[in-house]
């Protein structure tokens, strides 16, 4: 009898053992594969944030370049290169028309291949002889302000969520960004003369008033009309004062070309860090900036 019990309990023990040491093995396994699975989703959730972070930024620099375009090509910013035919022979009455449909469909793509979107690539001492040359409706610059440029930018940087996840080549390029546009901004609201009033005219750009408060300017010629933009404008103002055309001051030109320069210069360094294609969720698109 205490043969068989001693033999029972070997057993139980060698097998209390054994259940033991599977125990003591398993649990750094199982601990390994936590911190296995822990690691990855952290990576993706980290991955996840980045490219919203990006996204978010990619954004606002859209916004910027539409403003940076404006003060580059004045009144003529709402038509791509091939569009239109600007008629400038008579320089106190520009004419606009724009090509017929079969005009476009046989335009030698070589004509334009230089005149592509790409103002990132010109040169400083390029972009005053634009601005120098371009012409301004006044409801383009009536109450121009681009604060609220600077202000999304420092929402971007003010939220650590975001900017803990970027490096530090990304959030040195947003903050001089947000410099650059604030030399922008104050430089605008510090010269009253900026714009000086002409007698200019532009064919075919008319404003029409369609709600209170609410203008909308137009391209208009024969048998074709396109809405170009829609404005909110509170102060009282004559309809026919909006289309009038504005230079900008020459002795401001230089300074005013260096300072949008820069602003475009930042955006080309985000983009050369490939951050340039974007989910655009206003139009549900994924657009190159």
């Amino acid at each position: 009898m205490f043969y068989i019990s001693d033999i029972y309990l070997k057993d139980n023990i060698q097998g209390l053992f054994i259940n033991i040491s599977a125990t003591l093995i398993s649990i750094p396994i199982v601990f390994i594969a936590y911190e296995i699975w822990q690691e990855k989703t952290h990576k993706k959730l980290n991955e996840s944030v980045y490219s919203f972070a990006t996204n978010e930024m990619t954004q606002n620099l859209l916004k910027i370049k539409g403003q940076m375009k404006l003060f580059m090509e004045g009144a003529f910013v709402y038509f791509d290169n091939n569009d239109i035919v600007i008629d400038d022979e008579d320089i106190g009455n520009i004419k606009l028309t724009v090509r017929e449909k079969y005009q476009l469909e046989n335009i030698n793509n070589e004509e334009f291949e230089d005149n592509e979107d790409d103002i990132y690539s010109l040169e400083k001492d390029t972009i005053a002889p634009l601005i120098y040359d371009n012409r301004y409706l006044y409801f383009q610059i009536l109450n121009l302000d681009i604060s609220f440029l600077v202000e999304d930018m420092e929402k971007v940087l003010n939220n650590s969520f975001i900017m803990e996840r970027l490096d530090d080549e990304k959030t040195q390029i947003i903050v001089h960004l947000i410099e650059a546009l604030k030399m922008l901004d104050s430089f605008i609201n510090l010269n009253d003369n900026l714009f000086l009033k002409t007698d200019i005219k532009i064919d075919n750009l008319e404003v029409k008033k369609v709600d209170k408060n609410i203008y909308q300017l137009v391209y208009k010629e024969k048998n074709y009309k396109q809405i170009l933009e829609i404005k909110q404008i509170l102060e009282k103002i004559k309809v026919d004062k909006l289309t009038k055309v504005y230079i900008v001051n020459p002795d401001y030109c230089i300074i005013f070309g260096d300072l949008v320069h820069e602003v475009l210069g930042c955006i080309k360094d985000w983009i050369d860090g490939r951050e340039s294609i974007f989910a655009d969720y206003s139009t549900a698109q994924i657009r190159r900036l």
